[in-house]
């Protein structure tokens, strides 16, 4: 999966990178996180890779946006079918978007914690 996983998203990141790049912003991935999570949740990597070129399609102005803001969000959501990423700023560093975290939309929103929905699906499914 990591070389897959890889290859596709750094070509997904160069392309909004260098969008992103004219205003001095970025996005980054923490690639060891996002696997685990991809792995722990089993999400599937493809929806990852799929969700991570809606960002750039799709929701790019948006990110461009926020960045404009005085105090700027905490958190952005690109949710597909199959997957939400969560999206936020590097700790210490307001240039850079961080891919938080990869949360499966069965189970997960933004408006209730993911470990409580979590279990409560497990209790569900037993």
């Amino acid at each position: 999966m990591s070389d897959f996983f890889y290859k596709h998203t750094k070509k997904v990141l160069e392309k909004t990178n260098s969008q992103l790049s004219k205003i001095g912003y970025s996005l980054i991935i923490k690639n060891k996180h996002v696997i685990e999570r991809l792995k722990s949740r089993k999400i599937d990597s493809i929806d990852f890779i799929n969700a991570l070129n809606l960002l750039t399609s799709k929701h790019l102005c948006e990110l461009i946006y926020f960045s404009s803001l005085d105090r700027p969000f905490y958190k952005f959501e690109a949710k597909t079918e199959n997957i939400i990423l969560a999206i936020g700023f590097e700790e210490g560093d307001n240039k850079k978007f961080i891919i938080r975290t990869v949360l499966d939309p069965k189970f997960h929103n933004k408006y209730e914690d993911e470990d409580a929905k979590l279990n409560e699906a497990r209790i569900f499914m037993n």
